[in-house]
């Protein structure tokens, strides 16, 4: 629980701006990968911060960012994964 609750990095308002980032995958397809590369692609632009950086405000900050979007990308794949059913 490393902060998580006492610096708000629970918002769900977070996650629900951030599915809207990803662009969702067609009921009808086979292949994820797009959807993983968007969030490569988000997390290699945004997060490596927190690789470098011992200021807490600096990784707040990144995990502000990355919490929800990792989030929003499962939901994305799990939803894609129920549609299959």
């Amino acid at each position: 629980m490393d902060y998580y609750v006492e610096e708000n990095l629970n918002d769900f308002s977070l996650v629900s701006q951030a599915m809207n980032d990803f662009t969702p995958l067609n009921s009808r397809a086979t292949e994820i990968r797009g959807l993983l590369t968007e969030g490569g692609d988000y997390s290699y632009a945004l997060g490596g911060i927190v690789l470098e950086s011992k200021v807490h405000e600096e990784r707040v900050q990144t995990a502000k960012l990355m919490i929800p979007h990792s989030t929003a990308m499962v939901v994305h794949i799990l939803n894609h994964a129920a549609e299959q059913f």
